[in-house]
């Protein structure tokens, strides 16, 4: 397996690439959408271990959100809340001139994808979601988060 910030870089030319979200991405996307923004205590059906790894992996979504709204896609859909839990390199992460440069230009129907994920799991008025979305989708009219 490539070490993780390999797999970031790789993700984030696949982004580029196809200026949208692969379907193959898709599901995985909601999944970490959700821990991102709704409440990790909802989950009835889970164990005290996975909630706290969510929790864990929360935290680190949301680190990267508030340092570079460009990398959350490519970090949360290569980070799972498993490899959140070793992952050791988070500020190496952003030292690396290559990927704090990172800027992804992708079209509407990756905008959509987001939106009508939220829309499905009842965060699309989160702010925190919408100033990610701006700060993603709408250069120039806002600052980056």
């Amino acid at each position: 397996m490539k070490p993780v910030l390999a797999r970031i870089a790789v993700k984030i030319k696949e982004l580029r690439d196809y200026q949208t979200i692969p379907k193959s991405d898709q599901a995985t996307l909601e999944e970490r959408f959700n821990i991102v923004w709704k409440d990790v205590s909802d989950l009835p059906d889970i164990s005290t271990r996975q909630k706290r790894r969510l929790k864990l992996a929360r935290n680190v979504y949301h680190r990267v959100l508030s340092e570079n709204s460009n990398l959350f896609l490519p970090f949360i859909l290569e980070l799972s809340p498993r490899n959140i839990e070793t992952f050791t390199k988070i500020d190496e992460l952003f030292a690396l001139d290559r990927l704090s440069r990172c800027r992804l230009e992708l079209g509407h129907d990756a905008r959509r994808i987001c939106e009508e994920i939220a829309s499905r799991n009842g965060f699309e008025k989160c702010f925190s979601f919408t100033d990610f979305i701006r700060s993603l989708f709408d250069k120039g009219l806002y600052a980056v988060v």
